[in-house]
């Protein structure tokens, strides 16, 4: 599994910051449709669509950073990348009103655990021998274990449940940051991740 990453990495820090920043609009706007409604409801399916396709880059770039531990840097890439189309994917036929969000949400809820996992799991790898600091590592791993922690309390014992709440604030806290942090680094370097392959 190989890349030109010529394009990808001239526009990782711009796919970064998209990302982080469609998340936080995504957070904000889930809270305000459970709250009131629409139309924050289509506007959070959007915003939660943008920020999983800006994701798909994030991944592919950190995969290339990582091939040295191969197999396992591989497995983890493949993760993220089928979570995060899978999102896109039913976020998009919930868009067209081919699924319902009674349909599509729990679907994308799990896919959404699972890129939370990627970054737990993506950020572990680099431990040890990491181009980025070490507490942009530790947050990037925050972010993933509040995600799937959200996720589990969603998925388990719905909307209201304390652990979707905190692990949602946790997650929708910390990706942005860690999103704003990584594209931040990239456009001081864009070969940070990648000058060594």
């Amino acid at each position: 599994m190989s890349f030109d990453l010529g394009a990808i990495e001239r526009w990782a820090p711009s796919f970064a910051i998209l990302s982080a920043s469609s998340w936080l609009i995504a957070l904000i706007t889930i809270s305000l449709f459970f709250a009131i409604g629409q139309p924050w409801g289509t506007i959070n399916d959007v915003a939660s669509f943008v920020q999983w396709a800006a994701a798909i880059p994030l991944v592919i770039v950190i995969y290339q950073s990582q091939q040295a531990r191969a197999l396992i840097a591989l497995f983890v890439a493949v993760l993220g990348l089928a979570a995060l189309i899978v999102a896109c994917g039913l976020t998009v036929l919930l868009l067209a009103q081919v699924l319902t969000f009674q349909q599509q949400g729990t679907p994308t809820a799990v896919a959404g655990g699972v890129f939370g996992l990627w970054l737990v799991l993506a950020a572990a790898l680099w431990l040890g021998g990491s181009p980025l600091p070490g507490p942009l590592l530790a947050l990037m791993a925050v972010a993933g274990a509040g995600t799937v922690a959200g996720v589990v309390g969603f998925v388990g014992f719905g909307s209201s449940h304390w652990l979707t709440y905190a692990g949602g604030a946790v997650g929708g806290l910390a990706y942005p940051a860690w999103g704003y942090w990584l594209g931040i680094l990239l456009l001081r370097s864009p070969d940070l991740l990648t000058r060594s392959h």
